[in-house]
């Protein structure tokens, strides 16, 4: 409910210059709900568990006009969620991840007048699984260790002329990693979704 009010509230903005023209900065910040699938493959602790929880997320790149309102660059994003595990592995439970993302992005403002883009990237990822005390004295899947992998992205955005070199406005983002690590003879894959509502600054780097 609350996102559909902001996605409304941002439907209707005064009319401004072109706004996918020009090379830019971009900055999100903004708030995130982690979820993820965890599977342990081998070892003495074989299963299956969710992992899910709530964070804040920093997002960042910058793109180049490329002409008919396409623009497209590289983009590099970090988040943090404080999570709980639904159990199925044994022993203990992941009470943080911290993910890393770098890739490129592109993005698409369909109208010459209203600030709306669709955004889409993809790149490489890494998770780091923050376990409590009782994962990481027995040393199994639910340690504290690290997954790489790949991600992909998907967002819809609005934002406003302000002035001369900046837009503000909010960005709703779908990100998903799909991603393996590996802590002694254990061996674990995640797949994640994680959904995220943010503000985002843009700077113009140019006329």
């Amino acid at each position: 409910m609350i996102t559909a009010v902001v996605l409304a509230t941002l439907a209707v903005a005064p009319p401004g210059p072109d706004p996918g023209r020009g090379a830019r900065l971009w900055t999100e910040m903004g708030a995130t709900r982690f979820s993820s699938s965890f599977s342990a493959s081998r070892g003495d602790a074989i299963g299956t568990t969710g992992i899910e929880g709530f964070g804040a997320r920093i997002r960042s790149g910058v793109a180049w006009d490329l002409g008919s309102g396409f623009l497209l660059g590289p983009s590099v994003g970090l988040d943090y969620a404080a999570t709980r595990t639904s159990g199925g592995v044994c022993c203990g439970t992941i009470h943080g991840v911290t993910a890393a993302r770098a890739g490129l992005e592109g993005a698409f403002y369909p109208s010459t007048r209203v600030g709306f883009r669709v955004s889409a990237g993809f790149g490489l990822a890494g998770l780091a699984l923050h376990g409590d005390q009782a994962s990481r004295e027995r040393s199994g899947p639910l340690a504290s260790v690290s997954a790489y992998g790949s991600y992909w992205t998907l967002a819809l955005a609005r934002d406003y002329h302000v002035g001369a070199r900046t837009r503000i406005g909010g960005v709703l983002r779908i990100e998903s990693e799909v991603v393996s690590g590996a802590s002694e003879d254990h061996v674990f894959h995640l797949r994640t979704f994680t959904p995220s509502l943010s503000l985002v600054v843009i700077s113009l780097l140019g006329s």
